[in-house]
């Protein structure tokens, strides 16, 4: 689900000014969540007090949070030499 980070809608409260995000449902067709790291308004939050769309934010957030330090991965392309052939 983080890996599809880049598909999400997000905001920001006008209450805090944290960011959120609306995931959409993997079980509800048409339904989507609002999320964040800390919060989620599917049944599995309220059930649980965790769910699968607020650790996806939590990936997601370590991963901007840490970007800069990471290299991008080649794509197959450059490992091979197929970019500089064409």
């Amino acid at each position: 689900m983080a890996l599809q980070s880049h598909t999400w809608s997000h905001g920001r409260s006008k209450r805090n000014g944290r960011e959120f995000f609306v995931i959409p449902s993997r079980s509800e067709a048409g339904k989507a969540h609002y999320t964040t790291s800390y919060g989620c308004t599917c049944r599995g939050f309220l059930k649980r007090g965790d769910c699968a769309h607020a650790e996806a934010v939590r990936m997601h957030e370590a991963r901007e949070r840490f970007a800069p330090a990471v290299k991008p991965l080649k794509t197959n392309e450059e490992v091979y030499g197929l970019v500089d052939a064409f």
